[in-house]
């Protein structure tokens, strides 16, 4: 996105150096990652898509920005305002993008809120593939042709409307586990809905009840109800984690939406709000999850290491065909 927006923004000025420039402002949001490296797992976690993901970074960041590579190519006819201008855009539409996604954006910190939509999975091709396509298709073209703003539009209008349809698409599938719940009669809480990867035609509900999770997965092609999986939420099991501080912190991060096991004197507490690593089928470590032990007299959590039971080309067979409608 930060590409076509340096392409509509001064491509018609400066040419490919106008979405060379919008692509490395889209990716400087995520550059916290970098940062994320010198903290803890928990730490890490929540400082991700925060800081550097905000209004206020956006606004701060903008002016110095412009302001660069308007020192680097100080002979083109693009000034150190417009450069911002472009930067600012690049910036702010990465974030808006990303609050689409399950993970949510803190775009208003300070504030710890996060905006999260969670219609769009963190990578999709058909909200990035037509954008690309376009957008190489404006860059063949001469900087000064009238069909060279045109067709990097058309990227992002392709684009945008898919994130819409994005939108109906969960709330068609929200309506669905509505009438799923009633028809079990499970009295619940909360409910929220996601979509698995790369699509938005498979989607996820994680379901609180009182004593724990149902969660379950709907695709627009099934041709009967899916089962539900039930987790109890264990949260008694937090009773022996002393370290009140790392444990507010885990509360947050995961939104209220976690459970608890244990093994032996070792707990993990899983993040729900991104499901299993195998998905719709029985059993499987949940995608996000914390190991949390007493070593020497003191409290330490870090990620639990990520394990595949099958595969990556076999889970991707898997999904699609789960995608498709079978169970």
């Amino acid at each position: 996105m930060g590409a076509a927006v340096g392409e509509v923004l001064v491509g018609r000025k400066v040419g490919n150096k106008g979405a060379l420039w919008g692509a490395v402002c889209g990716t400087i949001p995520d550059l916290d990652f970098v940062f994320g490296a010198f903290l803890n797992d928990v730490d890490k976690n929540i400082f991700h898509r925060s800081v550097s993901h905000s209004l206020l970074f956006f606004v701060l960041a903008a002016p110095v920005t412009g302001w660069l590579i308007h020192k680097i190519h100080n002979t083109l006819a693009v000034g150190w305002k417009e450069w911002s201008w472009m930067a600012f855009w690049a910036y702010f539409t990465h974030a808006l993008l990303d609050c689409f996604t399950t993970w949510g954006t803190q775009i208003f910190w300070p504030i710890t809120t996060k905006i999260a939509f969670k219609s769009v999975f963190v990578i999709d091709p058909i909200y990035t593939i037509p954008l690309i396509v376009c957008l190489v298709l404006a860059l063949r073209l001469h900087r000064n042709h009238r069909k060279r703003k045109l067709w990097a539009w058309l990227g992002i209008g392709i684009s945008s409307v898919y994130l819409i349809f994005t939108l109906i698409a969960k709330y068609s599938a929200e309506q669905y586990f509505y009438q799923l719940i009633k028809s079990k009669k499970i009295s619940y809480l909360h409910m929220e809905t996601k979509p698995t990867p790369f699509n938005a035609v498979l989607w996820a509900a994680t379901i609180e009840t009182k004593e724990g999770y149902y969660m379950g997965y709907h695709s627009f092609f099934d041709a009967g109800d899916a089962p539900l999986q039930y987790f109890p939420k264990n949260e008694h099991l937090l009773s022996v984690f002393t370290d009140e501080k790392t444990k507010q912190k885990l509360m947050g991060l995961t939104e209220g939406w976690y459970t608890v096991e244990q093994n032996g004197e070792v707990l993990y507490l899983n993040d729900l709000r991104f499901g299993t690593l195998s998905g719709w089928e029985e059993g499987g470590a949940f995608v996000f999850s914390y190991e949390i032990k007493e070593e020497e007299g003191k409290w330490v959590v870090k990620e639990r290491k990520k394990r595949l039971k099958q595969p990556p080309s076999q889970i991707l067979g898997n999904l699609w065909s789960r995608v498709c409608g079978n169970y």
